[in-house]
């Protein structure tokens, strides 16, 4: 760990002084608007909200997006054959990001800090100078745009405050919302369900006020100064009436009348704001029974396809584009997900699916059992693609296919030419039964 640390530079410290790129600029100084570079056209004009539909909407995308893992894989040979590298880019997925962050900690506050500020990015704080292997990265909120780099405001560990500081665009992931549309003030399917909640919100206020919103009909004008204190009067008697009622009743003279003035218990508001939220929901790709645990296995595919994989999509797709240089891309390497096909299969579901994969020969048991968190099997079979349920003449290598040979593996030959097995089977030269 020493040995890396004498190697290493820190983001916070390296950008201290300047960064010259087509322009010249220094951190300590305050900078405006008109000497920055403008942020693209859809991030700017529009704030994003921050109601409660939304951040439930948020906090359930980035929980199941981050239970997924990050692999750097290499492909090694033209079949596609691939190999996992441990490296110090997978240390900081699946083990440490930061001094304050796991992997999957990184994740989560990387996916909600991107759904909820449109665009982010993912920042090295300290790297390797010698192999340029990340050593630490951190969720930075970018603050302005320049030509060919961004200002960022990130936590820095060794000040214990948030600071900001600027550097390339090529040093940097910077990753963008696919939500960031839907999210924005200028989304109206979300104004309007904000609106109806904000005026439901407020119907209740005054109900637990106990304002009724009406009006009284009294027998007589008020046009007259008379009239309309003798008006008042009345109105404060009724309110008297109804607040000394254990009920908040209060009787009406003859010919008196009470008119509503809308907005009471009777409404469809809450109907509004039902059918508003689902239309959100479908703006999303997701559905009430995603959030309250009731989905289905189709619905929860449609879920993966159409919300989770489109964030993961885009992070992978920067990770790859500004932490793999060409020539790593050109031999093979590349950043991948892998999300656990077994996590959210029924117990009385996993075997049968255990049995299909191994049939059709995509996986082998030892694979299955470490998804299961079983130690692997010491046969040597178990490590072995092959179709277990099924011995036939027909099957290619007979008898000698793994898996079904006989105890010796052995096939005789008679003097006149012919084979025959351990159990003295007739069987041709490839140990296939006659």
């Amino acid at each position: 760990m020493s040995s890396d640390i004498l190697h290493s530079i820190n983001s916070f410290t390296q950008h201290n002084n300047s960064l010259d790129s087509n322009f010249k600029m220094n951190n300590d100084s305050n900078y405006s608007w008109s000497s920055t570079y403008h942020s693209p056209h859809y991030l700017s004009g529009s704030a994003f909200h921050k109601a409660d539909v939304i951040k439930s909407v948020i906090n359930r995308i980035a929980i199941d997006a981050s239970m997924v893992d990050f692999k750097h894989m290499k492909i090694v040979d033209d079949s596609g054959n691939q190999k996992t590298i441990k490296d110090e880019f997978y240390n900081r997925m699946t083990i440490q990001a930061n001094i304050d962050q796991t992997g999957r900690a990184f994740l989560f506050d990387l996916i909600w800090s991107m759904l909820d500020e449109g665009v982010v990015a993912a920042v090295p704080i300290d790297i390797d100078t010698r192999t340029g292997d990340i050593l630490s990265i951190r969720v930075g909120k970018i603050e302005q745009w320049f030509p060919s780099a961004v200002r960022v405001r990130c936590y820095n560990e060794h000040t214990g405050t948030e600071q900001s500081i600027t550097i390339e665009k090529s040093r940097v992931a910077i990753i963008e919302s696919p939500f960031l549309s839907v999210f924005k003030d200028s989304n109206y399917t979300l104004n309007m369900l904000n609106s109806k909640v904000r005026l439901m919100m407020n119907q209740d206020n005054n109900a637990s006020l106990g304002k009724i919103n009406g009006f009284i009909r009294l027998p007589y004008r008020t046009g007259t100064s008379y009239r309309n204190a003798e008006a008042q009067a009345r109105i404060e008697a009724l309110e008297k009436e109804m607040s000394s009622s254990k009920h908040g009743l209060a009787f009406l003279e003859n010919k008196e009348e009470y008119i509503s003035a809308g907005g009471g218990i009777q409404n469809n508001l809450l109907d509004e704001v039902m059918t508003l939220k689902k239309d959100f929901y479908n703006e999303i790709g997701i559905t009430e029974k995603i959030l309250n645990g009731e989905a289905t296995s189709q619905e929860i595919n449609l879920y993966n396809a159409r919300a989770i994989d489109p964030c993961l999509q885009a992070i992978t797709d920067a990770f790859n584009m500004s932490f793999l240089t060409k020539t790593a891309r050109s031999q093979g390497h590349v950043y991948k997900f892998y999300r656990d096909p077994f996590r959210l299969l029924p117990i009385e579901q996993l075997a049968g699916s255990a049995d299909l994969f191994s049939r059709n020969a995509l996986m082998t048991p030892n694979e299955i059992r470490a998804f299961i968190g079983m130690a692997p099997h010491p046969d040597p079979l178990a490590n072995e693609l092959y179709n277990r349920n099924i011995a036939d003449n027909n099957q290619n290598g007979g008898i000698n296919t793994p898996g079904q040979m006989d105890a010796q593996g052995t096939i005789y030959e008679n003097p006149d030419g012919s084979y025959i097995n351990a159990q003295g089977q007739p069987v041709d030269e490839n140990g296939n039964l006659i």
